[in-house]
C-alpha cells in the first residue's frame, strides 16, 4: 500500500490515545506515523520486567469494565480481546471491616434492578438500610445534569441526604477507583457519566473487565503488530524537540534523528507534556491552550506487588471498604511450583503515600492484610518479593473545575488536533476515554478535509 504526503498524519505521544488513532487512520486510507519518546507503546498500560525482584509486572492495576465500547473494539481489532476477562455481570468481593466481607454479584434484570435487588438482599451485612437505595435511584439523574457540571461527589451527598453507610460503602470507592479523585474534589457530573453506562446500564455491561495476560500482551505487543503489518510507521525513542508551521498548510516535527514533514498532526501527549513541548514552538494561537494546560492537577496511584508463600484467604478481586487499599487483584500469571502467588494491591489518589518510603508502605499493607482478613499475617506469611511502582501524575485530577478545561480534539491551529484521556470525551480520564478520544480525533481530521 503506497501512500501521497496529503495521506500522511504525524501522531505524537504511543499511548492508548495514540494507538487508537493509528488505528482508525488506517480505516480512511491516511498513513500514521507513531513516534514516542518511550521504548514501547502503550505509555502508562505497560508491563515490564522487574530486574530487581526478577518477575515482570505492570506498571499499575489498571481496572477495565465491561462497558467500556471502545477500548473493546480496540483489542479486538489487534486480536487480544481473549486475554480480558470480561464479566457479563458485576461479581466481586466486598471487606468492609475486620472479619465483614460479602459477595455481591448483580441479577440478569432490567437496570436498575440487576444492581438494587441484590444490594438489598446484602443490606445487613453490608450496614445500609432499604432508605438509602431510595435516596440514590431518587437523586442519581441529578449527577448527570449539565446545570450540576459544578458540583462535586461530596457536594452531592449532602444535597441528597446520602448516609454515611452507602457514602463509604458506593461513593467514596467509585469516586477512587474511576475517577481517581476523592469525593471532595471529585466531579459528580464526571462519576454519573462512568456509573450510568455500568451500574445504572443494561446487566451485561454491569461488569468488570479482568486482564488475564500481562498489559503489554494485551496492548502494547499486539497494537505495534497490528500497526507494522498495515504499513504503519512507529517511531520508539524518538522525542520531539519542536514543531514548526512552515506555512498554513504543512507541519515539520523535528526529533533528534530526522524530521517529519506533514499536512496534521494529532497530539496525544499528557498535558504536562504538551505544555513543555509548546513552550519551545512558534505556534502564538495556542497560548490560550498552553495556559490551560498548566493549570491541569494531578492524582497518583499505588500499586504495591507483592509476592506471598501462600494465598491470601477467599477469591479475588476484592474491594476494601474504609481502606487506604482500595482493591486487591491476583497477578494475572502465578508460578504455584515454586509456591509463590502474586498481588497487585490498589491505592487510588494516593498522596498521603507520595513522599513515604518502602518500608513505611510495606508496613501499612501488612496492617491492612491483617485487619481487613483477620489473620496473623507475620507469623502466617513469608513474603517472598515486593516492589511498590508509585505512578505520581497518573490521571487529571478529575474536579469540576478540571471538567471546564478539557479541550476538544479541535485547537486553534488548523490541522493540530488533540487526543488523549484528558481531552473532552464527555467521559473520565481512564483507558476507555482514552481509546474514544483517538477515535474523535480522527473524526476530526476527516470532518476537516471535507470541507471546501
Amino acid at each position: 500500500m503506497s501512500y501521497s504526503q496529503d495521506k500522511t498524519i504525524v501522531i505524537i505521544g504511543a499511548g492508548i490515545a495514540g494507538i487508537s488513532a493509528a488505528l482508525h487512520t488506517l480505516d480512511y486510507n491516511l498513513k500514521p506515523i507513531l513516534i514516542d519518546r518511550n521504548r514501547h507503546l502503550g505509555g502508562r498500560v505497560r508491563s515490564f520486567l522487574a530486574n530487581d525482584i526478577g518477575q515482570p509486572l505492570d506498571n499499575g492495576q489498571h481496572i477495565l469494565a465491561s462497558a467500556y465500547k471502545e477500548t473493546r473494539h480496540l483489542l479486538k481489532r489487534i486480536g487480544s480481546s481473549d486475554r480480558v476477562l470480561f464479566q457479563e455481570r458485576f461479581e466481586a468481593r466486598f471487606i468492609t471491616g475486620p472479619g465483614k466481607e460479602f459477595q455481591f454479584r448483580t441479577y440478569r434484570l432490567p437496570s436498575p434492578l440487576h444492581f438494587l435487588l441484590p444490594l438489598l438482599k446484602k443490606k445487613n451485612v453490608a450496614n445500609i438500610h432499604w432508605r438509602d437505595f431510595w435516596q440514590i435511584f431518587n437523586h442519581s439523574d441529578l449527577l448527570g445534569q449539565d446545570r450540576f457540571k459544578d458540583m462535586t461527589v461530596e457536594e452531592w451527598i449532602n444535597i441528597t441526604g446520602q448516609s454515611q453507610s452507602m457514602t463509604e460503602l458506593l461513593w467514596k470507592p467509585l469516586a477512587l477507583s474511576i475517577l481517581n479523585t476523592p469525593i471532595h474534589t471529585a466531579s459528580a457530573y464526571l462519576l454519573y457519566q462512568a456509573i450510568s453506562r455500568s451500574f445504572l446500564g443494561p446487566y451485561k455491561m454491569s461488569g468488570m473487565g479482568i486482564p488475564l495476560d500481562w498489559l503489554s500482551e494485551i496492548f502494547s505487543g499486539p497494537a505495534e503488530r497490528y500497526l507494522k503489518d498495515h504499513q504503519a510507521e512507529i517511531r520508539l525513542l524518538t522525542p520531539v524537540n519542536k514543531i514548526i508551521r512552515q506555512n498554513d498548510q504543512v507541519f515539520r516535527v523535528v526529533t533528534p534523528g530526522e524530521t517529519f514533514t506533514s499536512k496534521w498532526i494529532i497530539s496525544c501527549l499528557p498535558p504536562y507534556a504538551l505544555h513543555t513541548l509548546l513552550e519551545s514552538c512558534v505556534l502564538p494561537d495556542l497560548n490560550s491552550l498552553k495556559k490551560n494546560l498548566a493549570r491541569f492537577e494531578y492524582n497518583p496511584i499505588m500499586t504495591v506487588n507483592i509476592f506471598l508463600d501462600k494465598p491470601l484467604p477467599g477469591n479475588f478481586p476484592a474491594s476494601l471498604v474504609a481502606s487506604p487499599i482500595q482493591w486487591i487483584f491476583c497477578h494475572p500469571s502465578t508460578d504455584l511450583s515454586q509456591h509463590q502467588y502474586g498481588y497487585a494491591l490498589v491505592s487510588s489518589a494516593s498522596n498521603a503515600y507520595s513522599e513515604s518510603s518502602r518500608e513505611e508502605v510495606l508496613e501499612m499493607v501488612q496492617a491492612e492484610l491483617e485487619r481487613m482478613f483477620q489473620i496473623d499475617f507475620h507469623n502466617t506469611y513469608r513474603i517472598l518479593a515486593y516492589k511498590i511502582i508509585k505512578e505520581k501524575r497518573a490521571t487529571i485530577s478529575q474536579s469540576p473545575e478540571a471538567l471546564e478545561i478539557r479541550p476538544g480534539p479541535v485547537t486553534p491551529v488548523p490541522k493540530f488536533i488533540l487526543a488523549g484521556d484528558w481531552t473532552d470525551t464527555g467521559l473520565p480520564a481512564t483507558i476507555e476515554s482514552a481509546a474514544l478520544s483517538g477515535r474523535l480525533a480522527v473524526k476530526a481530521v476527516v470532518e476537516a478535509s471535507q470541507q471546501p
